[in-house]
């Protein structure tokens, strides 16, 4: 069954190359309510080209939430609705 077939509730991307994970979540857009990504942290050695192709794709959508409580961070992503964090998940 190809992603697009259906609408997920939530769709959680993890995969390697990191790199694909970009493609995915340009197919899941529009076919998940939220689209979580993880290991999203931008740290220095990590390869500037996907930072850049994770910033492209993440900008596409209306709603984002970083979580940052800890490593390795994960990003939500939807047009639907807004992800809420609670207080002490927040980034401070």
């Amino acid at each position: 069954m190809l992603l697009e077939a259906r609408h997920w509730a939530v769709a959680f991307v993890d995969c390697s190359p990191v790199i694909r994970r970009v493609e995915l979540v340009e197919r899941l857009q529009g076919h998940a309510r939220f689209i979580v990504v993880h290991d999203t942290e931008t740290e220095p050695d990590q390869v500037a080209a996907t930072v850049y192709a994770f910033e492209g794709v993440f900008a596409r959508f209306r709603f984002r939430t970083d979580y940052r409580v800890f490593k390795p961070f994960t990003t939500i992503l939807s047009d639907e609705s807004p992800f809420e964090l609670t207080a002490a998940e927040a980034v401070r």
